[in-house]
């Protein structure tokens, strides 16, 4: 377990569908894109680790790194405390009357003095270790964690022999890097351990813009369909066996007039077939295709956090984070509305968080309802709405005591509906 602060920072680029000179775009994509910039940072010793894979014309990817000199922090306190005394005597020697005392006052000046010579000189030369090297090519492969692959891959470049001529000054640059990095592998694998740690403990589920399909059969085998995926996550995890999951789907299956009760089958495991059950007394259903896109996306969620519930909640490490994209999509303003009550509820029974991206005025205005309902009743609010304007830096909208936003949403969202209804007004007026 680690106690330390650490900061990660990405950068991706928008995904390039290789097609750059037409206007195709492949809407699979539209959730992908290229990483050009990780940092890892951790604060609390000043360590840094950066990789930088966006090419540039005539630069390779790049790999930087700064490990802290340890002992400096313990000596430039060490010269503070020096500092301050010799401050404290001459102060005392000012306003000291006794010779005695003030020549003792000098005494002791005159040793802190030789002290603070050495501790100058050895703050002087603790010195970081920095340096910038091409992205070793050994990391080939990206196993669950990509951070703790690229940390090692320090040391792995490290473990290398130089590939410059012996003698010339890129050599021997080249091979006092590798000797540093060599020499501090242990903290550098410590750091590694603890990332490991950290990216376990907060645990984090992705649900993705997705398109939904009218399909009667979902292949095992095909991780390219995000509601076969979905369904196969949530059989895998055996969370429809679990008693309060189970509940949870049903409740909402009849809170959004999707149904009573489903059940999936499994066609010879090759494939799913899911169906929704009507009544308590309906044994045989039909399936999920029959309905519209709206109550298929909205099982797929339903599905989504099932999984997520049972896997994280009374987990070693804690509850999870959900973060879900645009999770109106396909669905009529009433279910917009009601997600909002949807995901409030998971996050109150299970302690789920969310973080969700939506264009939705639906939702936004029902999760403005629920946290006024809690702040009037005492309760902290649930939701933090943040707004990302067009090409400038998004802000909290912040939540007064009635539920009002104390920010204005920028032009373009909100306004649109109140300025058709202007326009139509002025219409109506001139006839």
């Amino acid at each position: 377990m680690t106690e330390e602060i650490y900061e990660f920072k990405i950068e991706v680029s928008r995904y390039n569908s290789g097609k750059e000179d037409s206007e195709y775009t492949d809407p699979n994509d539209d959730a992908r894109g290229l990483i050009d910039f990780i940092c890892i940072r951790n604060i609390t010793k000043g360590t840094l680790f950066e990789f930088r894979f966006k090419q540039e014309p005539g630069k390779a990817p790049m790999m930087h790194i700064v490990l802290p000199d340890e002992s400096s922090k313990a000596i430039a306190e060490h010269v503070s405390e020096l500092q301050t005394r010799k401050k404290e005597l001459i102060e005392l020697m000012a306003s000291e009357g006794n010779l005695d005392k003030i020549a003792d006052y000098k005494s002791e000046t005159s040793k802190i003095d030789k002290v603070l010579k050495d501790a100058l000189f050895q703050q002087k030369n603790a010195k970081d270790i920095e340096a910038t090297v091409e992205m070793s090519q050994t990391l080939d492969y990206t196993s669950k964690y990509l951070l703790i692959d690229l940390l090692k891959d320090f040391v792995r470049y490290s473990e290398y022999p130089s590939n410059f001529r012996k003698g010339t000054k890129k050599y021997v640059l080249d091979t006092e890097v590798k000797d540093l990095i060599a020499g501090n592998k242990g903290k550098i694998e410590k750091l590694a351990g603890d990332i490991n740690y950290l990216l376990d403990f907060f645990q984090i589920d992705y649900i993705q813009a997705h398109g939904v399909t009218q399909k009667m059969l979902f292949s095992v085998s095909d991780d390219s369909d995000h509601i076969a995926k979905t369904i196969k996550e949530f059989m895998q995890s055996r969370a429809w066996k679990n008693i309060k999951v189970r509940k949870f789907i049903k409740d909402q299956m009849k809170a959004f007039g999707i149904g009573y009760d489903f059940y999936i089958s499994n066609e010879n495991g090759e494939a799913f077939k899911v169906f929704i059950l009507e009544s308590e007394d309906d044994k045989t259903g039909f399936p999920l295709a029959d309905l519209g896109m709206g109550s298929i996306q909205l099982m797929m969620l339903l599905f989504a956090l099932g999984t997520s519930i049972k896997r994280n909640v009374g987990s070693v490490f804690g509850n999870s984070t959900v973060v879900i994209e645009e999770p109106e999509q396909n669905l009529h303003p009433d279910a917009q509305s009601k997600l909002a009550t949807l995901l409030y509820e998971v996050n109150d029974k299970f302690g789920i968080k969310f973080i969700v991206e939506t264009h939705s005025e639906y939702m936004i205005r029902r999760c403005q309802i629920i946290a006024a309902k809690a702040l009037k009743d005492g309760k902290i609010n649930p939701f933090r709405v943040y707004y990302f304007q067009h090409n400038d830096v998004p802000y909290d909208m912040g939540f007064q005591k009635n539920g009002k936003f104390i920010e204005s949403f920028g032009p373009g969202f909100l306004d649109v509906a109140d300025n058709a209804a202007i326009e139509l007004f002025e219409l109506e007026e001139d006839d």
